[in-house]
Order: structure tokens, then sequence, then C-alpha cells
């Protein structure tokens, strides 16, 4: 969810309860209001009356007045009244052709030594219309007022917020791997003045050290590479002489078995770091199927020498955009992986369906599979390899947006991988 609709959300969240909760107290306020008023007139005609009291001398008087005000009926009564009444009565009104409300005053009154009763009545219907259209002006103006502050704080807010989103998608377009600079308007507020700053100064920061370490790794496969070669060359030379003993023999084999992990293990280090530094962008679409049997036909004489049953099953074939290169580095060390794992005469499939790729090879359970992915993590056959294959197949498939996974069953270590295409 974006910010703006994040925070247009919650200020309409806000004010609509605030009306559903303003509105029946406004409604209540207002009715209260107007039946104060009518009480105030319904006492105002008792006291007329009463002023006009000293005038009727007889009963028919008391008709006269009452017809003359119809609003008023008076009664004898055999008991005084003492104390006031008001409430509120339905009747049938024959303009509106309904019941209409109407607002009682029931008083007591002496006259010419006898008790009277005095009900003075008051219409609300009109006065109920009146509140009613009150609250629905007062709803249309909340309404209205809701509309245009929803829509005045959006167009600030946009206006407001612009530099932030223009640094973001400058951010989002930002390439480390060109070595441009991050460069965007520089704002005139001052908090975005200084978020802007500080990403120019972490971008120059980020560019620099990744333009190092880039260098670094390009000039280590040279300079690393070179000597490391001069002595397995020396080595094998070495190996050749006649003078040399039984014991001599066996210590230079060795080092030349050390030497060669020592090459593997700078190749697979330098191809870590690439891979990290996203240092292969080129992507095309790619044949999973004709891979891996390029890369089955490689390990054909070591599954061999092993004497290891593989099964294929590469009815389907995949084709996913990715980087040819990286597409062969993650085949050949999953297959790599499961052939120096495999005992003699073990067993190792392979297959390729829908849109994963699933390798299984017996063996043993490891110790600990939850870090089989981490570097210079593995089983139990300890002088195998560099420790590397798994953890640069790992980030093969980050970099490639694929999902690999790890898990042992039946006796057989499983690893997949899945395409998203």
């Amino acid at each position: 969810m974006k910010l703006l609709t994040r925070f247009v959300r919650h200020y309409i969240i806000y004010s609509a309860i605030l009306l559903v909760i303003s509105t029946p107290i406004f409604y209540v306020v207002v009715q209260s209001l107007f039946l104060e008023e009518i009480e105030e007139e319904l006492h105002e005609h008792v006291t007329e009356f009463v002023r006009a009291a000293p005038h009727i001398k007889s009963t028919t008087d008391i008709e006269q007045y009452s017809n003359f005000n119809r609003e008023i009926t008076i009664h004898e009564v055999t008991h005084p009244i003492t104390k006031d009444s008001l409430y509120t009565i339905h009747k049938y009104d024959s303009i509106e052709g309904e019941e209409v409300p109407f607002r009682i005053l029931r008083s007591g009154l002496q006259l010419h030594g006898k008790q009277y009763e005095v009900i003075i009545q008051e219409s609300i219907f009109e006065n109920e219309d009146i509140i009613e259209a009150i609250v629905l002006a007062q709803i249309t103006l909340l309404a209205l007022l809701l509309i245009g502050l929803v829509v005045i704080n959006r167009n600030m807010s946009k206006k407001t917020w612009g530099p932030f989103y223009g640094m973001l998608e400058r951010l989002k377009s930002f390439d480390i791997r060109s070595g441009e600079v991050f460069l965007a308007a520089e704002p005139s507020i001052a908090e975005f003045r200084d978020l802007h700053n500080e990403l120019t100064s972490l971008t120059k920061r980020s560019t620099q050290a990744y333009l190092s370490q880039k260098e670094f790794t390009e000039n280590a496969a040279h300079e690393m590479q070179t000597p490391v070669a001069v002595c397995m060359s020396k080595i094998e030379v070495l190996m050749q002489s006649k003078e040399l003993s039984e014991e001599q023999a066996a210590l230079i084999s060795e080092l030349y078995d050390a030497s060669k992990r020592l090459s593997r293990l700078n190749k697979n280090l330098l191809l870590l770091a690439r891979i990290d530094n996203e240092q292969y962008p080129d992507k095309e679409t790619v044949s999973v199927k004709s891979t891996v049997q390029d890369v089955i036909t490689q390990y054909h004489d070591q599954v061999s020498q092993k004497e290891i049953t593989l099964l294929t099953q590469l009815e389907t074939d995949i084709k996913v955009a990715t980087n040819p290169t990286l597409l062969e580095v993650l085949i050949t060390n999953l297959l790599s992986n499961a052939v120096k794992y495999t005992e003699r005469g073990g067993n190792i499939k392979i297959e390729l369906r829908d849109n994963h790729i699933h390798f299984a090879n017996s063996g043993e359970p490891l110790a600990e599979s939850t870090n089989v992915f981490q570097r210079f993590k593995r089983g139990q056959l300890s002088g195998v390899g560099s420790g590397l294959g798994l953890s640069i197949a790992k980030s093969i498939c980050k970099v490639s947006g694929f999902d690999i996974a790890y898990g042992y069953a039946d006796g057989m270590h499983h690893f997949r991988v899945d395409f998203k295409r």
C-alpha cells in the first residue's frame, strides 16, 4: 500500500467515525433545543391564561376562550393539580393525514373557588422536519468538507512528497555496476534534503566499494592463479624425476593434490564473488534439458569409474531466461556434489518435469542438514571438493530468481531447483 493511500484511508476512517458519532449527538442536541423552545411557549400560554382569568366570569366564558384558543383545553376537576407535567403524545392530524407528535403541558388553576385542569398542546411535527433538514444539511456539509479536505490533502501531499518519490524512482533505476553517480534534484524541504545527501553519499561509497571489489577479483583471478599454475607445473616436472624415493613420491603426490585443490578453491571463490556482485548480467533463453545432457556427458567417466547407476527422466524440456554460464555451473555443481558423495555402486537420479529439476543420490544422512548451503559446510567426506559447490549453487539461484531446497528421505539426498518462468 502506498504512503499517500494509507494516509488518506486513515483520514477517511477517522472522519467517517467522527461523522457517525457527531450526527446523532447533533440531532439530540437540536431536538432538545427545539423541545425547550416549545416548552417555553407552552408555559407562556399558561401565563397568558392566568392573566386573562380575572375576565372570565362563567363557564360560558371558559368555553369561548377554549374555542378561540384551540391549543388550550380547560376542564373542571375535583382535586387540585399542584404540579405541572410535560409529555409527548401522538394524535391523528387530518391535515397531514397521519399521526403527528404533540408536546403537552398539563397544569392546574383555581378560578372562582373551583379547580380547573389546563391542557395546552403544541405540534412538534414541523419542528422534527426542521431538525431532520438541519441534520441532513450538516451531513451534506460535513461530507463535502471531508471530500474537499481529502482532495486538498492528497494534492498537497503529492506535492510535498514529490521529492521523496523522485529519489525513490531514481534509486530504483540506480545500477551500481554502471559506476554512475546517484543524481536527483535537491529538494527544498530540509528533511528530504538530508535524505538526498545521505543517499548520494551512500551510493557513492557503495559504488566505490563495488568497483574496488570488482577490480580485486579481476586482479586476483590473474595474480593468484598464475603462481598456483606455475607451482603445479613444477610439481608435475618433479614427479617425473626417477631419483625420487617412494616416500618422497608420496609427499610430492600429496603436495600436487593440495595444489589442485587450492586452484579449484581459488576459482570457486572468484566465481562466488562474481556471482554475489552480479557480474553475469547477460540473460538469454536457455534449454535446461540440453544443459543437463551436456553436463552428464562431461561426468560420464567419473560415474562409470565409481560404478554409479545414473537414472534420468528428461522427457520435459524447460526454457528459462538466465545467464547460460550460470545455469551450466548450477547443474555442474549439483551433479558434481551427487557424484562426490555417492558411494561406489550407489544410485543417482535426475528428473526434469514441469518447472523444476530434481537431483537425488544415495548416501548416509548428514549430521546437520540445515547448513548444507553454507560455505565450507560438507558432509562426512571432508576431504572431497572445495566446500563451495552448494554455496555457489545457492547464490546462482538467488541472483537468477530460482528456488533451491534440500531434503533427505528413503536413504537419498534430494536437491530440487524450481524455475520461476
